[in-house]
């Protein structure tokens, strides 16, 4: 009787873990940011902490002040003319757009992104609005259809809709899971007109 009883607890115990470990969810994603020519301009590293997410950005190439950045709906960076193929900001029905907005903030919505007169920008910001893949109600960003960073032509005033007049896209990176990417430094090209 003891002997199936040990036996029991330690399938059980085996069970759980086998559970557990198949159940766990990522904590690091990446993203390459592109340009409109599909050439690597960045990246940015994500990391979720406990109630939220990291993001680091490194960016190079960009024209020279402020930036509107948001996290977008689906995976998909392959529309280099227009990045229209990352869909919309990610949205939740009661919220609107800025977090100067009275009933805002979107989950999509980040700081602005400040470029420095050599085109470069290096910036590490965090977001309590999102998950990576999964924590407590927030939208995760490697869900079935991924998620993209998007950045934009102008500033964000983070305020009207839908995106903080902001203008066109002039980014884009798909956030991927960390294991599948590879974490080579991004080329140094050469500076835009």
């Amino acid at each position: 009787m003891i002997n199936k009883l040990l036996f029991s607890g330690i399938v059980f115990l085996v069970s759980a873990n086998i559970c557990f470990a198949n159940t766990k969810k990522m904590d690091m994603a990446y993203a390459d940011i592109i340009n409109h020519q599909g050439q690597t301009i960045g990246n940015a590293i994500f990391k979720q902490g406990s109630e939220g997410v990291v993001i680091r950005i490194k960016i190079h190439n960009l024209p020279e002040g402020v930036h509107g950045m948001h996290l977008h709906e689906v995976g998909d960076c392959s529309d280099h003319q227009r990045f229209d193929s990352a869909k919309e900001p990610i949205v939740t029905p009661e919220r609107v757009h800025g977090f100067l907005n009275p009933d805002g903030p979107l989950e999509s919505d980040l700081p602005n992104l400040i470029v420095a007169k050599d085109g470069t920008a290096h910036m590490e910001l965090y977001t309590n609005m999102i998950s990576i893949a999964g924590v407590a109600w927030k939208p995760e960003l490697l869900d079935n259809d991924g998620s993209a960073l998007i950045i934009r032509e102008h500033e964000d005033d983070h305020k009207s809709q839908p995106v903080g007049n902001a203008g066109a896209r002039i980014a884009c990176g798909v956030i991927a899971p960390m294991q599948e990417v590879n974490l080579t430094p991004a080329p140094t090209l050469p500076k835009a007109p």
